[in-house]
């Protein structure tokens, strides 16, 4: 069925879409999004335990093509609701645009401190290409 679309705004969804973009959540299913109810009806994402993955990491053959397939396996529940075919409003537009490489840096240090941790295990890279995407 359509999940998604019954009750829920197209920027609750679109910001939805944005977060697991630019984390690159390789774990968005319908088990993972919490719709609120009563007067403060939205979506809660929870389980996080999947994004950023690492993309720079391996060092066997074996790990290198696992981690290759991992960004052609990504799928989110999102992607088949009708707000999802819809564009963007100008305000999500420019905030995705203002995604440069040094502010999501700069975010990332702000965060969780140094990027060092996060570079050594791609998760820096991974955020970096979601940014990408989320700029397109």
């Amino acid at each position: 069925g359509d999940w998604g679309a019954g009750g829920l705004g197209d920027e609750e969804v679109h910001l939805l879409g944005l977060v697991d973009l630019l984390l690159l959540n390789t774990d968005r299913h319908e088990g993972n999004i919490l719709k609120r109810g009563g007067g403060c009806a939205g979506l809660v994402p929870i389980d996080h335990g999947l994004c950023l993955p690492s993309l720079v990491s391996a060092t066997s053959e074996e790990e290198k093509s696992k981690e290759a397939g991992v960004l052609s396996r990504i799928w989110f529940a999102w992607q088949g609701w009708k707000q999802a075919d819809l564009p963007f409003s100008e305000s999500l537009r420019r905030a995705a645009a203002s995604l440069s490489r040094e502010r999501v840096e700069a975010m990332a240090e702000e965060v969780g401190g140094e990027t060092e941790g996060l570079e050594e295990d791609g998760a820096l890279m991974a955020l970096k290409i979601g940014a990408v995407v989320v700029r397109r």
